[in-house]
């Protein structure tokens, strides 16, 4: 439990150094969104994807050779031996800072994966790239349908801090559901500080106790909490540190 106060205080930190520097300072943690022209012998496609930034060699972003396979996405269940796969829409998802209402973010999602055999491409031509930090992410599911009620404001924002996650959580049209899942997290972040409490209260032999070894319970606990909140008009933000 001490480290989920810590935990606490590094998602502070991290929102400070955030604000006092651009997005490069997270050289590490780099992530472009592309979008692309695919052409083949017959058709031409507008493509979207995602890469970590050590997945891209930036001075071969004219190389056709390089880009099948560096552009290509990882869809569950595709073989990706010999096809490209990536995204025929994104959405770009605006919504106020949780930390700081000022803010302006902007979070993207890909719908309609498509996949072309490698020889059928004959050429690829990046048309932009946006830097992002994969360390956050939409982290709920969504279909293209839900666009239409995402670009509305929410009616509603809540905060929830795990242990190695926070997850923000938008939501544009409150139901029973939406009620119960934050009456639960509100509840279970009152067991969290209450734990703490009684853990400091313990001699340093008995936080040694197997139960205080791994909080990752907490953003377990947190994970099934959300859940039940699949189907509802909600967006969550997500954000992990390793």
């Amino acid at each position: 439990m001490q480290k989920y106060m810590i935990q606490k205080l590094k998602h502070k930190l991290l929102l400070l150094f955030a604000l006092a520097f651009s997005q490069t300072a997270f050289a590490e943690y780099q992530a472009f969104h592309f979008k692309f022209k695919v052409t083949t012998a017959e058709q031409e496609y507008i493509g979207y994807g995602s890469k970590a930034y050590a997945y891209i060699e930036f001075d071969s972003l004219d190389n056709t050779r390089h880009l099948k396979y560096a552009l290509s996405q990882r869809i569950e269940q595709w073989d990706q031996r010999d096809s490209m796969f990536f995204y025929l829409d994104r959405f770009a998802y605006s919504f106020i800072n949780i930390y700081d209402s000022s803010r302006i973010d902007t979070e993207y999602y890909y719908f309609n994966p498509t996949g072309l055999l490698l020889d059928e491409i004959q050429n690829i031509e990046i048309l932009d790239q946006i830097q992002y930090s994969y360390m956050r992410g939409i982290g709920s599911e969504h279909e293209i349908k839900d666009t239409s009620w995402m670009k509305r404001s929410p009616v509603q924002r809540f905060l929830s801090n795990g242990y190695l996650c926070t997850h923000a959580i938008y939501i544009h049209e409150a139901s029973e559901v939406t009620k119960n899942v934050i009456d639960q997290l509100s509840k279970f972040a009152e067991e969290l500080e209450q734990l703490e409490k009684e853990e400091s209260e313990r001699e340093e032999y008995e936080r040694e106790d197997e139960r205080f070894r791994s909080d990752d319970w907490i953003d377990e606990k947190i994970h099934d909490i959300l859940e039940e909140l699949k189907g509802e008009k909600v967006v969550i933000v997500s954000e992990c540190s390793c």
